[in-house]
């Protein structure tokens, strides 16, 4: 598999615009804030999980067609098709989630921590989080977080594909707990900040993904999509 090929089954396959940055064939706005990417670097083939403008999982092939393949397993995993809340759902998931908003806060105060995320914090099945961005990113927040209490440069709400994604809005329920670490959102991007960011952080886990992202998550049952 070269380049081309790739790039013709990740479009067929159907994944979203914004999510994989194949040079020369598949490209995406610089302003993304997460993608994976694939790149040559004097024969040797990195694909790298990018969040930011830095690496957070990276992984080294010999050939383009392993590269390739790599990457294109990372971004087409087979998933259940998201979840459906009815009204009364979607008011007890708020309600759950507000709770543990509450609880994410008197953590947070107790280790008197703010600004990046540092404090380590279990995630609770059921809880329901969300991110402006696609799933090749670490952060999250709870559902209905404001946008200007996170802090996102206003790029975040430009959607390749507002028909699955108005605004640009992925949402997740916690299907299996799992540990982040938490902290109270700055100001930045002209943004007043003050959201809990939960950020997903492998160290935190007995394995070790290659690409410790969102949508590592999602193919490992930690989180379920929601539409």
């Amino acid at each position: 598999m070269d380049k081309t090929e790739l790039g013709a089954q990740i479009r067929a396959a159907g994944v979203p615009a914004d999510l994989v940055d194949v040079p020369g064939v598949v490209e995406v706005p610089r302003w993304l804030e997460s993608v994976y990417s694939l790149v040559e670097q004097g024969g040797t083939w990195l694909v790298a999980a990018i969040e930011r403008g830095r690496p957070v999982g990276t992984t080294t092939h010999g050939t383009e067609d392993e590269a390739c393949r790599s990457l294109l397993a990372e971004v087409t995993f087979p998933a259940p098709a998201p979840e459906r809340f009815t009204a009364d759902g979607e008011a007890a998931a708020q309600r759950f989630v507000d709770g543990v908003v509450n609880d994410l806060r008197a953590t947070i105060a107790g280790a008197n921590q703010s600004g990046s995320p540092t404090t380590p914090y279990l995630l609770p099945e059921h809880m329901v989080v969300d991110r402006f961005g696609n799933e090749a990113g670490t952060l999250l927040f709870p559902a209905g977080t404001p946008f200007p209490q996170r802090s996102q440069p206003p790029t975040a709400l430009n959607s390749p594909d507002e028909q699955r994604f108005p605004g640009n809005l992925h949402r997740y329920r916690v299907a299996r707990a799992f540990r982040v670490v938490t902290g109270e959102v700055g100001p930045f991007f002209e943004q007043p900040g003050g959201g809990v960011q939960l950020k997903f952080d492998p160290d935190l886990l007995t394995e070790t993904p290659a690409y410790p992202t969102i949508g590592w998550l999602v193919r490992n049952g930690y989180l379920t999509r929601v539409a």
